[in-house]
C-alpha cells in the first residue's frame, strides 16, 4: 500500500476499521479509545467514542489545526483500542501530512500505462505524490511546479513523467503479483504473458522523451531518469 497524504492544513477524516487479521469485529462495549501523535511522537489529541453496538467501522476526524505542519512532510499516527469477544484489540494508521500539489496524473492513467485494471491494482498502491517528489527532487520542486502550471506542452508532458515514474516504481510488487497468480493458477496477469523488462524500457524511454525539453529548443533534459509507447497498453500523443 502506498503512502496515505493528506493535505496539510485541511481537516482529514478516515474510515477506522475494527478489523483483526482482516475479520471485522465489532466493540464489545460499544468504545473505541482513540489517541493521535504528532510528527515526533507526542500525543497531541485523545478520546473515547461511542459506536453502535453492530459498529464494524467508524468515521474519525482530524482538526485541521492538528494538521498543520512546519516540515516539508510531517507524519500523524492514529491509534485506536476496543476489546471483542472479551479480548483487546488495537490498529494503527499513519498519514504523512503534504503541500497540495496541483497535477492531472491519476492512478487511471498509471493502471493505463501497465495495462492492468482497478481489480489488480487499487488506487491505494498508487503513488502519485511520491513520484511527484522524486521528480521534484531531481529538478527542483519550484521548476516542477512551474511547468505543472505553465498551460503549455511542458504541463501535459510533466504530468506524463509524473505518471510513468509511478508506474515504473510499481513494476517489482507487479511482477511479485503475476508471478503469485500464476502460481495459484489465477490468470489475471498471465492474460497478457507480459514481458516485464520490454515493459521496463518502454516506460524508461517514454519517460526519457516526456522529460526532454526538445519542444522548447534547448536539447536539455526536464529530468533526468534512470526511466516509450507501453507494449501492453499504448497511450498514444
Amino acid at each position: 500500500m502506498a503512502i496515505r497524504y493528506e493535505i496539510a492544513g485541511e481537516d482529514v477524516t478516515l474510515v477506522l476499521p475494527l478489523l483483526i487479521d482482516g475479520d471485522g469485529t465489532t466493540a464489545d462495549d460499544g468504545t473505541v479509545a482513540i489517541k493521535l501523535r504528532d510528527h515526533i511522537g507526542a500525543l497531541v489529541y485523545a478520546d473515547t467514542i461511542s459506536l453502535s453496538e453492530d459498529a464494524t467501522e467508524f468515521l474519525f476526524s482530524v482538526a485541521a489545526h492538528l494538521n498543520e505542519k512546519t516540515r516539508a512532510f510531517e507524519r500523524r499516527t492514529i491509534t485506536y483500542r476496543w476489546t471483542t469477544s472479551g479480548r483487546p484489540a488495537s490498529r494503527t494508521v499513519t498519514y504523512v501530512l503534504a503541500d497540495y500539489v496541483a497535477m492531472d496524473a491519476t492512478p487511471d492513467m498509471v493502471r493505463e500505462r501497465l495495462g492492468v485494471s482497478r481489480a489488480e491494482l487499487a488506487d491505494t498502491e498508487i503513488d502519485l505524490l511520491g513520484a511527484y517528489h522524486t521528480l521534484a527532487d531531481t529538478l527542483g520542486g519550484t521548476a516542477l511546479a512551474d511547468r505543472l502550471a505553465s498551460g503549455t506542452t511542458d504541463m501535459l508532458r510533466a504530468n506524463r513523467a509524473i505518471v510513468l515514474t509511478a508506474a515504473l516504481s510499481l513494476l517489482p510488487s507487479l511482477r511479485l503479483k503475476a508471478a503469485q497468480a500464476e502460481k495459484s493458477g489465477d490468470e489475471s496477469f498471465t492474460r497478457f504473458d507480459i514481458d516485464w523488462g520490454a515493459l521496463e524500457t518502454a516506460l524508461k524511454d517514454e519517460a526519457a522523451s516526456s522529460t526532454s525539453s526538445s519542444a522548447t529548443g534547448t536539447g536539455a533534459p526536464l529530468f533526468m531518469l534512470s526511466v516509450a509507447p507501453d507494449p501492453l497498453n499504448p497511450w498514444d500523443d
